[in-house]
């Protein structure tokens, strides 16, 4: 019993603590209203996108796909959805506030939530799992959701065929899609590549130097660092060569003595 608390302590603690740093971002006005706004686009359709994507990119179809477990969810999110269709519509009368309250008692923060637990307590090699089901899931919370508001505005403007294009502009199905595309494809996302940076000679326009400094007029059109386009002939390349060790090492490897 102990140990499970403590496993569960684990994955719950780097939440709270997330939480609590976006709680005091807010608090201490770090971010102004528009900002956060602009934050919370960029990390639903940017970071989202990517997560998904690699999940589903990096994981193998024999241990992700489990047939057995979506069916057990899906029939479980519908049964979830018929008792609380049942309780709300008994406890309120109101149809205008009935489909707002069936959302909030059906849906879940899943993706902000259930997958960090699964990464903090199994690992990352058992996020493929939940993020297999977050593809089949998350299309029938968006479908369902818009059939229950407009039904119960009683608009009747509910179209399968508009909910399926937006469940499909949903970044997170989209990234997941596109994964899996890339993954029965055989499609590989080059890694990358580790820079090494060597000494070259190349000559350089001193102007003054002596044990702890060197001012150099670097000439037009050399790049400083090595970079993608740029991987030598730099300005980096060229004084690891004219030092020839002596090169200070406090900005790192691709930015030594600068």
């Amino acid at each position: 019993m102990e140990q499970h608390f403590i496993v569960a302590l684990k994955a719950i603690i780097p939440l709270f603590i997330l939480i609590g740093m976006g709680i005091y971002v807010r608090w201490r006005k770090m971010l102004t209203d528009t900002e956060l706004q602009h934050v919370n686009a960029m990390v639903f359709r940017v970071f989202f996108f990517c997560m998904m994507f690699y999940n589903m990119y990096t994981t193998t179809i024999a241990t992700a796909f489990r047939p057995r477990l979506m069916a057990f969810t899906v029939t479980a999110l519908f049964v979830m959805l018929l008792v609380s269709g049942i309780v709300v519509c008994t406890v309120e009368k109101d149809n205008r506030s009935r489909g707002a309250m069936l959302q909030g008692l059906f849906r879940s923060n899943f993706v902000l939530l259930g997958l960090p637990l699964v990464e903090n307590i199994f690992g990352p090699e058992a996020v493929a799992v939940p993020t297999m089901m977050i593809a089949v899931v998350s299309p029938i919370y968006n479908i369902v959701s818009i059939f229950m508001l407009e039904s119960f505005r009683g608009k009747g403007n509910f179209s399968l065929a508009s909910s399926f294009v937006k469940v499909l502009q949903n970044p997170m199905i989209v990234g997941a899609l596109l994964g899996l595309f890339f993954l029965i494809t055989g499609i590989s996302v080059p890694e990358p590549e580790e820079l090494e940076v060597l000494p070259e000679e190349i000559p350089l326009s001193i102007l003054y130097e002596d044990d702890a400094l060197l001012v150099v007029d670097k000439p037009k059109g050399m790049a400083v660092h090595p970079a993608p386009g740029h991987p030598d002939g730099t300005l980096v390349n060229a004084l690891l060569a004219h030092c020839r060790g002596s090169l200070s090492g406090i900005n790192g490897v691709l930015r030594p003595g600068i």
